[in-house]
């Protein structure tokens, strides 16, 4: 992972800094965790699916559009803060299902023109 700084004009994740290169290598992997961890924005998940074969190397070394999984109906795109008074932990048991008010007035202050900001603003009501 190379990291970049987050500029006012180019703001990509909350805080200062954002993953500019992401990369997983699973030819290295030992699914310790510690990327998940790490992730500032709670992105990254692990689950119990997992292969660890395919026809090249270079097909097991994942970019970060390659990690992305779709947003689904009513979800908010990220960066956006967290769900005020949850913790880390209340994202990975799914005790958070949807967008706040907050979330969403934040998204329309810093990026009015994010195409998830009318749905995610019906389910938050």
């Amino acid at each position: 992972m190379e990291a970049g700084n987050n500029t006012p004009d180019a703001q990509y994740a909350p805080g200062e800094r954002y993953g500019r290169v992401y990369q997983i290598n699973y030819l290295r992997c030992i699914f310790c965790g510690l990327c998940i961890e790490a992730c500032p924005t709670r992105a990254l998940t692990m689950t119990n699916e997992y292969e660890l074969q395919g026809p090249t190397r270079a097909g097991l070394i994942y970019e970060k559009q390659d990690l992305l999984a779709p947003l689904e109906d009513g979800m908010l795109a990220a960066p956006h803060p967290m769900v005020e008074g949850t913790s880390d932990g209340d994202y990975y048991r799914g005790d958070v299902t949807g967008p706040t008010a907050a979330q969403v007035e934040w998204v329309r202050r810093t990026r009015p023109e994010d195409p998830t900001l009318p749905k995610a603003a019906e389910v938050a009501k």
